[in-house]
């Protein structure tokens, strides 16, 4: 077999794996830049690495197309804290293909293993991010954890052995239902002390503007009382006004 009409039959078999995950018959796969929003599947070339590569995309695909009924997540009015719940449902998703196709469990690993090396997180957001990942699969779908995802989880490993016994079964138990498994997401980032940026801004104007108004109320307090000394001098009359009054009552007297 030619290596043109090997590749022909790589790009039928993922299309019909993608199809048949999604429930998507008619769902239009394309081959090129990868990129999961516009279903581009990557295929550089044949090697045994790369397709290992394609499959992983293509069941990432399958598994977007298969979720697109779902509603889409409500803002919270945080952007970091909106990433996180972003990508957490995307963890969430991949759970539940995982535990539907096992084949799709497979790829998703292996790719998954093959790309941590590449983690370099730029914020404290991908590293707890990545970290539930981690965390949330190996307790749900039985991963069986690799050096380097240990190291990644050891900054928040107590805490979350603390916390396994109190969200793991919710977080399986909600699994379909993505409003509840995201609710059960951010109290489960509260109980970590996950801060966001926006968060602790809001929390920081808020402690300002309570500053500021016992400030101004202390302002109205010192003017009440200073216009009430004021108020109260100009009714009483000075002995020497009295004086005046009473001498001229008695001029008017004789």
């Amino acid at each position: 077999m030619s290596d043109r009409s090997k590749e022909q039959v790589i790009k039928e078999a993922l299309s019909s794996s993608t199809r048949v995950i999604s429930t998507k018959q008619d769902l239009e796969i394309s081959f090129g830049p990868d990129s999961i929003q516009s279903n581009s599947i990557p295929l550089d070339d044949l090697s045994s690495a790369n397709l290992a590569l394609s499959r992983a995309k293509a069941d990432k695909v399958a598994l977007k197309e298969k979720f697109s009924f779902e509603r889409k997540n409500s803002s919270t009015g945080v952007v970091e804290l909106d990433q996180s719940l972003n990508e957490q449902n995307n963890v969430r998703i991949e759970i539940l293909g995982s535990l539907q196709f096992k084949g799709l469990k497979n790829n998703l690993r292996k790719n998954f293993v093959d790309e941590l090396p590449l983690f370099q997180p730029q914020s404290a957001l991908e590293s707890i991010n990545k970290t539930l990942d981690i965390w949330l699969k190996h307790k749900i779908l039985k991963t069986k954890l690799v050096p380097l995802e240990e190291d990644i989880l050891k900054p928040l490993g107590d805490d979350l052995k603390k916390l396994e016994k109190q969200f793991v079964p919710l977080l399986k138990e909600n699994l379909e239902d993505k409003e509840l498994y995201l609710e059960t997401i951010k109290e489960l980032l509260d109980e970590l002390n996950i801060k966001f940026e926006e968060e602790e801004e809001k929390k920081e104007e808020s402690s300002s503007e309570d500053d500021n108004d016992e400030d101004d109320a202390e302002d109205d307090n010192q003017e009440d009382e200073s216009q009430e000394e004021q108020g109260s001098s100009e009714e009483t009359p000075t002995e020497s006004e009295t004086s005046e009054e009473m001498e001229f009552e008695e001029e008017e007297v004789e």
